[in-house]
């Protein structure tokens, strides 16, 4: 979106907006759902921000890091739904106790959306949902970095070629 209508939508930060925008987010939203919406900043508007106000982008951070959490319990809810035809328990497979089968289609919509928020829920919080535990550092390597590595060929009779 370019021109006036993005212009009108470019608003100025406000505590209660970024508060707004954060709890949706929080709650399973996107980002780029909420700012669809009329009466939204535009998502880059929303990056201005981020990249301005440090207390926003710790906010924001924070919102992404329980959206994981949400992600988590949908998963919850997605897996203990009843199948298709499960609640009615009718028939044969009702009276056996057993739920009606669910179609394949059902079932791989219900598998790709779970599978889709463990994804989701790993990449914002790796060391919470991460099937692989993040890489361990070298032993004494905290807060140390390789600025460069430089070669250095040393005569050991003190003599060169030049």
């Amino acid at each position: 979106m370019s021109g006036p209508a993005a212009m009108a939508r470019s608003l100025l930060f406000t505590q209660k907006l970024a508060d707004m925008i954060c709890e949706r987010i929080a709650d399973g939203q996107s980002l780029r759902a909420i700012c669809a919406e009329a009466g939204m900043p535009t998502t880059g508007t929303v990056f201005r921000w981020l990249e301005e106000n440090e207390g926003f982008r710790g906010q924001y951070a924070r919102a992404r890091e329980f959206r994981a959490d949400t992600l988590f319990d949908e998963i919850l809810e997605i897996s203990d739904a009843p199948a298709e035809g499960e609640a009615a328990k009718s028939g044969e497979a009702g009276r056996a106790g057993k739920p009606a089968p669910e179609t394949a289609r059902g079932a791989d919509q219900r598998k790709l959306q779970i599978e889709t928020r463990k994804w989701m829920a790993a990449r914002l919080q790796p060391q919470k949902y991460s099937d692989k535990p993040p890489p361990a550092a070298a032993p004494g390597a905290e807060g140390a970095r390789i600025e460069a590595i430089r070669r250095v060929i040393v005569d050991p009779t003190g003599h060169s070629d030049g």
